[in-house]
Formats: C-alpha cells, sequence, structure tokens
C-alpha cells in the first residue's frame, strides 16, 4: 500500500500544487455588478390570442459575479423568456421577472430587472 502513495510522488506534488495555485488565482477573482439590457420572448403563446397592449421589447438586468464570467457574457445571448402555456383566456397577465424567467450561465446571478415585472393584455384573435 505504501508503494503506491510514493510512486510518482514527484508529479503527485506537482499536481496539487497546480491546483492549489489554480484555485487561489481563481477565488480570489473581485465579484463585480454590471448592467445589461436583454430582449423579451415569448414561449408557447396561445395561437388564438394576441397582445393588445404595448410591450417592452427589452428588459435591463442587474447581475453579479466574478469579473471574468461577466466578461463572457458579452458572447452569451441572454434573454428574458416569458412562458404563455399556462394562459387559457383573455385578459390582463402580469409576469415577475426573476431568475426562472432568465437563464444565466453557472456563477452569475441575477440581482433585480428593470422593469420587475411586464404587464400584458391579451385579447382573442376570433371576435
Amino acid at each position: 500500500m505504501t508503494g503506491w502513495f510514493t510512486q510518482n510522488l514527484g508529479w503527485k506534488l506537482g499536481s496539487l500544487v497546480i491546483a492549489t495555485l489554480l484555485w487561489i488565482s481563481v477565488s480570489n477573482e473581485p465579484e463585480l455588478s454590471t448592467f445589461q439590457s436583454v430582449p423579451v420572448e415569448y414561449k408557447q403563446m396561445p395561437e388564438d390570442m394576441e397582445i393588445g397592449s404595448s410591450v417592452d421589447e427589452t428588459v435591463r438586468l442587474e447581475l453579479r459575479g466574478p469579473s471574468g464570467r461577466l466578461r463572457d457574457l458579452r458572447d452569451a445571448k441572454l434573454a428574458v423568456v416569458l412562458d404563455f402555456s399556462g394562459v387559457s383566456k383573455a385578459g390582463d397577465r402580469t409576469f415577475a421577472i426573476d431568475e426562472r424567467n432568465v437563464s444565466l450561465p453557472r456563477g452569475i446571478r441575477l440581482v433585480r430587472a428593470i422593469p420587475g415585472r411586464l404587464q400584458f393584455h391579451l385579447v382573442s384573435k376570433t371576435k
């Protein structure tokens, strides 16, 4: 059993040192906040209804996370996705914007959305 532990001891110690240095460099990355405007998308909109009110096309998100991850957000295609699958009849609907509506990369948190809610007046296409 002792032979297994001491076999390639130099490589094992070197790997441990490299892993520790990598962990230190990542864990010391400062956490920052940023604002990003993202489009609003709609999922499973009923075919017999349409939005009869003015619509916000973008929402500003305040995001917090490590600076390196926030830098990578420029290439990510973020969007607020509103699910209309539970809508069965015309009327007013309000959707809160939170983590359920935005798919963010690991390590990034949604602090708040501006506006925090979107309100829609849905009307039937057939009259």
